[in-house]
């Protein structure tokens, strides 16, 4: 692996990361570390600025079958922006037999803080700049879905998206204050992609509520009438 300069294209590091081909890569938000994932199923941070292995994640035991890791995504702490989390597909050698898994690890250290089993493989995974969303894509039948990146709950699924596996996965940047964008009405948007040659585009509809003020100002405003009805009629 080479590391390069951008925009002045000269070489910062370069790293043997596996005797394999690699499937995925992704640097992590402030420019410290790589994450890759070989052909042969393992998944390793390393450090860009010495070059050096800083953690290999492990994989869940074998008592279920043989497991591999797929994709590796970075995507930023939501209430700490300072810290790292690193998103992962881990898939079955027998799809067809044992089940899936999301991983996410969160630096610096890189622990393993969260795990959610999925239903099918998965072939794509994206994560939203504000990192609050993640999205994955189906191996087998085209489905995706969006989860809340924290706690790895589904947010929503959405079937038969393509008619074959999904290629790839990407969250559109957040909208400029009065530009026209897909995101007007929506929370965020992740497209897909697939080799059936079709791009779509799917929205996070934006969650309609009250503010903590309001709501607040609202039970106070509640407590103060009870205890003048109270008064009044002298309960």
């Amino acid at each position: 692996m080479r590391v390069w300069n951008f925009p002045e294209m000269k070489l910062k590091s370069k790293i043997e990361i596996s005797k394999k081909e690699v499937s995925d890569m992704d640097i992590s938000t402030d420019k410290k570390y790589v994450s890759c994932v070989s052909k042969d199923g393992k998944c390793k941070i390393w450090n860009i600025g010495d070059g050096k292995l800083s953690c290999s994640l492990d994989l869940p035991a074998e008592d279920e079958g043989k497991y591999v890791y797929k994709r590796c995504k970075f995507g930023v702490v939501e209430d700490k922006r300072s810290i790292d989390r690193l998103f992962v597909i881990v898939n079955p050698t027998n799809y067809k037999k044992n089940k899936s898994y999301l991983q996410h690890w969160t630096g610096p250290s890189f622990s393993l803080t969260k795990v959610a089993p999925v239903g099918e493989t998965l072939s794509a995974l994206a994560i939203s700049r504000c990192g609050k969303y993640l999205a994955v894509g189906s191996m087998t039948n085209g489905d995706i879905d969006i989860y809340i990146s924290f706690s790895l709950q589904r947010l929503k699924h959405i079937p038969q998206v393509h008619k074959t596996f999904v290629t790839g996965l990407a969250f559109l940047p957040p909208a400029q204050p009065n530009e026209e964008s897909v995101l007007a009405n929506c929370d965020a948007a992740v497209v897909s992609i697939s080799i059936d040659n079709q791009i779509k585009i799917h929205c996070i509809e934006k969650t309609t509520g009250i503010s903590m003020w309001l709501a607040a100002t609202l039970v106070v405003i509640v407590l103060i009438g009870t205890f003048v009805l109270c008064s009044y009629f002298d309960i």
